[in-house]
Formats: structure tokens, sequence, C-alpha cells
């Protein structure tokens, strides 16, 4: 158990293996699949959250098996740590989806005439494959604050904020000032 931050197995010693899991949740699953072992006599499990000592999270795949001590039966249970393939797998995901949606982006831009609707249609593909949670398109009008032209995803914050250039010199100091002012 050193893996999740035990030096000596007395440690867990008289613990319940509840302190191994980060939440409730994650504990009812992985406590659902005894039933399971009795029927199949093994089991395979991915993406299983255990919890370390310190609280951080690991990422593991588990398996467990059935096996006679007379008289009785007892389970043994294999973790492999896959935290770091599982977060390689995720930025996989994620660049995949990110060139579908410059693929569909292009694609848009090749194909719309109406600007406003390919504005919209670039902030729903960024939703839709770019794992964002926001999207907007803007342009600064003649006071230097944004108007937003399209937007896509959680746009309540947008309903109370105001996006400027910015108001200290140069006038460049505000977010987006390097997108438009180079």
């Amino acid at each position: 158990m050193k893996f999740l931050g035990y030096a000596h197995p007395e440690e867990l010693l008289e613990q319940s293996t509840r302190i191994l899991y980060p939440d409730e949740e994650e504990y009812a699953r992985i406590g659902n699949v005894y039933r399971q072992i009795e029927e199949k006599g093994t089991i395979n499990i991915t993406e299983v959250r255990l919890q370390k000592k310190d609280g951080s999270i690991l990422m593991c795949d588990v398996s467990a098996s059935l096996v006679s001590v007379l008289p009785e039966k007892k389970s043994v249970w294999t973790i492999e740590d896959v935290t770091e393939k599982h977060r390689h797998s995720r930025k996989v995901q994620l660049l995949l989806g990110l060139n579908k949606m410059l693929a569909q982006v292009n694609m848009a831009v090749a194909t719309d005439q109406d600007e406003n609707l390919l504005m919209q249609k670039i902030c729903d593909l960024v939703i839709q494959y770019g794992a964002m949670e926001l999207a907007w398109i803007g342009r600064p009008d003649a006071s230097g604050h944004f108007r937003f032209i399209a937007s896509a995803g959680e746009t309540r914050y947008l309903d109370h904020v105001v996006i400027s250039l910015g108001t200290g010199p140069p006038g460049r100091d505000g977010p987006c000032c390097p997108c438009i002012l180079g």
C-alpha cells in the first residue's frame, strides 16, 4: 500500500476501507462488486478512484478474484495505478475533439455566407467539441467595450460582465488587448 502513501500495512489495521476512497459514491460502487465476485469468481473494474493518505486521487484498474482458503473463501485484489495513462487518454480525447472542432470550423468558414450565423456556429462548435464551458465572439465598440456578437455555453456570465480594451496606458491592459491590438 506504499503507492497510496501508507509506509506500513499496520497503518490500515482496524481501519474501514472507506478511507481508501475519495467519496461515498466510489466506496459504494466498489462495495457492490463483492456480490459480483461471489457470482462470477473474478471481476475487473476500470477507472476506480482511490484516495492516497495525503488526500490526492489516483486512478486505478482493479481486479478481484475469489479463492478458497478452507474453511472459507477470501478475495484477492490487484490494483494497478493508471493515473498517468488516464491523464494521457484525456489529453488525447481533448486533442481529437479540438481537431474535429477545427475541421468543422474550417468547413463552416468555407461554406457559410452569413457572418452572424457563422460566428454563432463557431461558438456552438467550440462548446460541442472543445471541452469549454463558454465561448464568445465580440468586437470592441467606439468606447472600447466589447459587444458580444455570438456566444454559446454558460452565457449567463456575459450578462453581468463588461470587457474592455483596457484603461491604463497605453490602453493595452484588458484581457482581450493582445488579440485585438497584437
